[in-house]
This record gives structure tokens, C-alpha cells and sequence, in this order.
């Protein structure tokens, strides 16, 4: 039944099958690079020809030999035997859960990100779960936080092919590590070091970096595979390579390093390290790629350290498929033997006594420096005090100075205070403009008498509206929505009243609604000279709202409409429940082109189909231009002038501020607002 729906990979294998002539090296790298590697003794394919891997221990490339697809003299294949169906069962499961290729082809993997928390500190990894002969083995790799400042750049968190090709050596010739102790040198990620530990039956693998960062990353990775190393002790250390030093006690069979040789300055410490860390007669195994010539002086300078020196770049044929030898980041492999004890040649004697010299020589220059560093200290402790002793001269001066002149500062506070004491005792008289003391209003459009509070917090004004006196209480200063805007009478809201003292007609028993009132005077004057059903006068500002009601109060003798009210309307909200209206008033209040879209939303909302929008308003630097563009969109009548009335046009000619006058309709009245 698993044969019925196989992977793209398994269908290569059954279009081989199918070929009259069969070679054995086809099938095995496949399964291979699905993670799947054929020991010494097993047979990995026996359907789809024999294939084996002979354990050479001069680091000797697989060998493969053709024979015919066995069969039952009627044309079927016989049945695959258990390590056939072994591989066929990892082959479903590399399918079925997702598994992708390595970086470099050599394995099937899946990948994850996580989140580290150990006593390293935080940081978010990426978690990768390698297949490595049927065995699955996780280790981290940093993408921020903890593991990403390294000494020696990002390099030590890459996978290199280097080191791809060293697990796939282990995992090829896993008898080389049976009863073994073996060291790993720059361990990086860690990969070679957890297979081989994991697919291998050594006696203790110890995995080693010089930086700090790196062995915690190791450390966490080993957490991560518990309960998979079997009876093989794994550890993880931080080791710094040195050219010169005592030899290990106790020695190691192995030594794995993959891509370790690309700084030309740390070759001799590394072979230094390496030779006083094997046993004698034991193998140094390297893996890596030429790197502009790194690799060729690694070996020049370690043929005169071990006297076997072998370097191969044909020693896997699954390498040289995945990674083609042309490519620059080719791995090579260099095997180095340690020589038998008593065998050290004069070369090596000779490394290790200039290793000594240089170690001497960075002694004493260390020495050096850290004299001069101390001579450097002791003038700048010298200089310090003396700029202190200073600085300590300047303070007592500056503090001097300050008192001084704090006692000068109170002396004449003292003296503006008592002038201003005798100021305040003197009766005070407010302060009147040229339009107060002439009996006009702010803008010449009406007469109008004005008296300040006993408390001088707000100000009484009298407009003389053709006949009949309209109250506006104006206050004299104030924290407002919109600042002293609001307190101010504009030159928009005469106009918009006089034309309201001039059209009253057109008011009649009708529903008027004043927005963003300010003062309220133009209200006020529609709610005393017209017979209007109802004038609301409204604004944002619950402060002014007050103010509105107090003045409809002052005024509500002299009403001749037959209600009118003051309220707290905020543009676009709160807007359901109200009835829409006859006509709209507004003055000098699209000055702000951030609420021209809110203020048309009220406009269609509480605006009568038949309705009329009657606006006065300044230019004030195109705010009005552009509310007319954006009215377009909504009104199909839109007219702006400034010749309406003789009497406006008299009293600002020439101004600046001159109102314009803005009507807003719509041609169909049944219809209403186009939604």
C-alpha cells in the first residue's frame, strides 16, 4: 500500500528499476540525500541494486558494483528485504511530514522558529531537525538576542558544506568511532558532534569552541537531544587554541573539525592544540573548503608537524554529486596522523620552540603596555585632580555670583511689587477701543454699548438691531476649545446678522440651526427679529455652551420666535434622533479644512431635502476655496459671493477679512442628498 502514492523522489527510483540496464551508484545517493546512509555491512536498496560503503580508514570514497534487478522468472521483482523495507518506511516519512533539503543537499530536514530561554539569556532561534541514518538530531541556530554576537562575525552560526560533508563521513563510516574518544574543534552549530553522537557507538564525544556565546548555544542543543546518545557521554567546553602548553592527560583517539582554517593566524595554535590532544598514532579529520589559499597553507604548515599528511577531494561520491568540485566552496579533506611516541621530527621541535619565543615575545609586550597604560593612568588621576581643584574654584565663584545677584532680583521684586501694590489701589478703569468709545460695533455694522462686570471677568454688549437691543455676554478671557477664537465677535457673524435683521422674512415659521455659534449673536438676532418656528444655537464646547445659554436667557423677553434653545453639537456624532431643518447658519467656520468631511456629514444629515445652508466666512488662506471643492460633491448648488449687501461692502471694503457669502441646496428638494 506505500508504494501506491510515493514521493517524487521514490518515483526516480521506480523509472530506474525500470531501465534494462541498471547501475547500483544511482540508488543509495538518492536515498542518501534523503538522509539515509548505508553502513559498512548494510545493504541500503536490495530491489534497486546492491550498494555498500567499504570502511576505509585512509578516508577512501564509497565503491559500487552493477548486477541485474533479481527476479521470479515471470517478470515481477521479488519482495524488498527488511533494510529495503526500512528505507522505504523513512522515505514515507520524510514525505508525509514536510521534511525539505539541507542547504547543500546531503540531508532532509525541517526546520521551526522558537524562542531560548535559558540562563544565557532570550533570543529566537531557528530549531533544525536533521534525518541522519534514520536518527533525527536538532540543534539551534541563533537568529537574534543570545548566540548572534560572535567573535569572529556570523560565520560561526552558518552550516558551511564543510561541515554537511563531515556528518556524512561519520555517518558513512561509523565503525572508525566504536570504543573511541573523540574531540570536536571548532564545533559551530554543533551538527557533526550531535550525529555523531547520536548514529555512532563512541565512548565520549567532547564538542569545543573558542567563543562563549557558541558553547551556550551547544549546551542548549545538547538539551534538546536527551535520551538519544545511548551510553556515549557528550559534553561541550570552551577551549581557546594555543601554539605551546602541557600535553592532555588523557589524550583522544579522533579529532572532527570542519571549516576551521579560513584565519591564516590561528593555524599554528590549531595544530599545536591538535597535536597535544591525540593519542599517539591517532587521526585528525578536516574538512573544508581553499578559501583564497587558507586550506593550501594549512597543509604546507602541518606537513611539518605530521608526517602523515593526506588531503582528498574524492572521498565521497555523494559529496561530489550535491556539491559539484568546480564550485569554490568545495569541502576538501585533510587527514592528519599523529606521529608514534619518540617519532616527533626536528619540524615539530623546532614550531614548538618558535611557538615559546612568540608566546614570550606577546608576554613582554603585554608588559610593555600595560606599563605605558599605567603611566597613562597616573597622568590622567594627576589631571583629573587638577581640573577638579579648578572646576571646585569656578563653583564657589559661580555660587558667590548667584546670591549676589538673587539679592539684587529680590530687592527690586520688592520694589516692583510695591509699585504695583500702589497701582492696584488706584481705581482701575477698563480699557476701551476706538469702536467701544465711538458707540459702533467691532466691524461698523451696528450700534452697540458696552459695560465691563464689577469683577472685570466678562463684558455686556448692547447691539442696537433696527429697534430692538439684543444682549451678548462676552467673557474676558478663558481657556476654549478652539482658543480666544470663539470669544471673539468675526466680521462673518455681523454680516450673517445683518443679513438675518434684512431677510427675515424668510424665517418665518420656519426650523433654523446655528452651528459652531461662538457668541451666539447671530442666533440671537434670529431668535428676536424673526417669527422663526425654532432656532437651535449650538457648539462643541461645553464652555461656550454655558455662555450661549446664559445670553438666550438675558434675551428671552425680547424673543419673537416661538422657541429657541441652546445645546452642545458635536460634528458627525450623536446626530440620530434630531429632526432635520429649514435652514443652517454658520460663521466663519470651516476655517479648519480637517473637519470640512464632518461638517458636511451634519450638513446632509440635518438639513431639510428643501433646506438651506447660508454660511458667511473669510478666505483665510483658501480654507473657504476648498471647502467649496469638497461641497461640490455634495450640494448641486453651490453659489459664493461677495456682492450682497451695500451696507457690508461700505463698512469692510478693501479688508482682507471681507465675508463671503456661501448658499448650499439641492436642485432636487424631493429627493434630498445623492447617497
Amino acid at each position: 500500500r506505500a508504494w501506491r502514492n510515493p514521493p517524487p523522489r521514490l518515483r526516480s527510483l521506480r523509472a530506474q528499476r525500470r531501465r534494462p540496464a541498471l547501475s547500483r551508484s544511482r540508488s543509495v545517493p538518492a536515498l542518501q540525500g534523503l538522509g539515509m546512509a548505508a553502513d559498512d555491512e548494510e545493504v541500503a536498496v536490495e530491489s534497486d541494486g546492491a550498494h555498500s560503503c567499504d570502511d576505509s580508514e585512509g578516508g577512501g570514497s564509497s565503491s559500487s558494483s552493477s548486477s541485474s534487478v533479481p527476479s521470479d522468472g515471470e517478470g515481477r521483482s521479488r519482495s524488498p528485504s527488511p533494510q529495503a523495507r526500512e528505507a522505504q518506511e523513512d522515505l514515507q516519512a520524510c514525505s508525509a511530514e514536510r521534511w525539505e533539503r539541507s542547504d547543500w543537499g546531503l540531508f532532509q530536514r525541517r526546520t521551526a522558529t522558537v524562542r531560548r530561554d535559558d540562563s544565557e539569556g532570550g533570543g529566537m532561534c531557528r530549531s533544525l531537525t536533521y534525518l541522519c541514518a534514520g536518527r533525527e538530531v536538532t540543534f539551534l541556530k541563533p537568529i537574534e538576542g543570545a548566540g548572534t554576537n560572535l567573535m569572529h562575525g556570523d560565520f560561526a552560526r552558518k552550516l558551511s558544506p564543510s561541515e554537511e560533508a563531515l556528518t556524512t563521513y561519520v555517518l558513512k563510516h561509523r565503525k572508525l568511532f566504536e570504543g573511541r574518544r573523540v574531540l570536536i574543534l571548532g564545533a559551530g552549530l554543533g551538527l557533526v558532534g550531535i550525529a555523531c553522537a547520536a548514529c555512532t557507538e563512541a565512548v565520549s564525544i567532547e564538542m569545543t569552541d573558542g567563543d562563549p556565546e557558541v558553547v551556550g548555544t551547544l549546551e542548549a542543543s545538547l538539551r534538546l537531544n536527551e535520551g538519544r546518545f545511548g551510553s556515549t557521554q557528550v559534553s561541550v567546553r570552551h577551549l581557546f587554541w594555543s601554539e605551546t602548553g602541557e600535553r592532555a592527560e588523557d589524550p583522544y583517539d579522533l579529532l572532527l573539525a570542519a571549516d576551521v582554517v579560513y584565519l591564516e593566524q590561528f593555524h599554528a595554535a590549531l595544530l599545536g592544540t591538535a597535536l597535544r590532544s591525540l593519542k599517539s598514532g591517532g587521526h585528525f579529520v578536516l574538512i573544508a573548503s581553499k578559501r583564497n589559499g587558507s586550506l593550501d597553507k594549512f597543509v604546507t604548515l602541518a606537513r611539518t608537524v605530521f608526517p602523515h599528511t593526506t588531503v582528498l577531494d574524492d572521498y565521497d561520491a555523494d559529496v561530489t554529486k550535491a556539491i559539484r568540485r568546480s564550485s569554490k566552496c568545495f569541502p576538501i579533506m585533510v587527514r592528519l596522523c599523529s606521529p608514534e611516541a619518540g617519532e616527533l621530527p626536528e619540524s615539530v621541535l623546532r614550531l614548538c620552540a618558535e611557538g615559546r619565543e612568540r608566546n614570550q615575545e606577546r608576554q613582554r609586550d603585554a608588559q610593555r603596555r600595560e606599563r605605558r597604560e599605567e603611566r597613562r593612568r597616573t597622568l590622567q588621576r594627576e589631571r583629573n585632580a587638577t581640573m577638579a581643584e579648578c572646576r571646585k574654584i569656578r563653583l564657589e565663584e559661580a555660587r558667590r555670583r548667584a546670591e549676589e545677584e538673587a539679592a539684587i532680583a529680590a530687592a527690586a521684586a520688592a520694589e516692583t511689587a510695591a509699585i504695583a501694590a500702589a497701582e492696584a489701589a488706584k481705581p482701575r478703569q477698563p480699557v476701551l477701543s476706538h469702536a467701544e468709545q465711538a458707540g459702533r460695533s467691532d466691524w461698523n455694522l451696528f450700534s452697540r454699548r458696552c459695560t465691563c462686570s464689577e469683577d472685570e471677568t466678562y463684558k455686556e454688549m448692547v447691539f442696537d438691531c433696527r429697534g430692538q437691543d439684543v444682549i451678548v455676554k462676552k467673557p474676558l478671557y478663558g481657556d476654549f476649545f478652539h482658543g480666544d477664537f470663539a470669544r471673539k465677535m468675526s466680521p462673518s457673524e455681523e454680516a450673517l446678522a445683518l443679513h438675518i435683521i434684512k431677510h427675515k422674512r424668510q424665517f418665518k415659521k420656519k426650523r433654523v440651526l446655528v452651528l459652531g455659534a461662538g457668541l451666539g449673536f447671530a442666533g440671537l438676532v434670529a431668535g428676536v427679529k424673526t417669527a422663526a418656528k425654532h432656532v437651535e444655537i449650538t457648539d462643541g464646547d461645553d464652555k461656550i455652551v454655558s455662555l450661549l445659554k446664559e445670553n438666550v436667557a438675558l434675551n428671552s423677553d425680547a424673543f419673537s420666535a416661538k422657541k429657541v434653545t441652546a445645546r452642545r453639537l458635536f460634528w458627525g456624532e450623536g446626530l440620530e434622533g434630531i429632526r432635520p431643518f429649514d435652514w443652517i447658519i454658520a460663521a466663519d467656520v470651516v476655517y479648519l479644512e480637517d473637519q470640512h468631511t464632518v461638517l458636511l456629514k451634519t450638513l446632509r444629515r440635518l438639513l431639510k431635502p428643501s433646506g438651506t445652508v447660508l454660511m458667511f466666512a473669510s478666505p483665510r488662506a483658501g480654507s473657504l476655496a476648498a471647502f467649496t471643492r469638497v461641497a461640490g460633491g455634495v450640494f448641486d448648488r453651490v453659489e459664493a459671493t461677495t456682492n450682497y449687501d451695500k451696507d457690508v461692502e461700505a463698512g469692510m471694503h478693501g479688508f482682507k477679512c471681507f465675508p463671503r457669502m456661501l448658499r448650499l441646496q439641492w436642485s432636487n428638494p424631493v429627493a434630498g442628498p445623492a447617497v
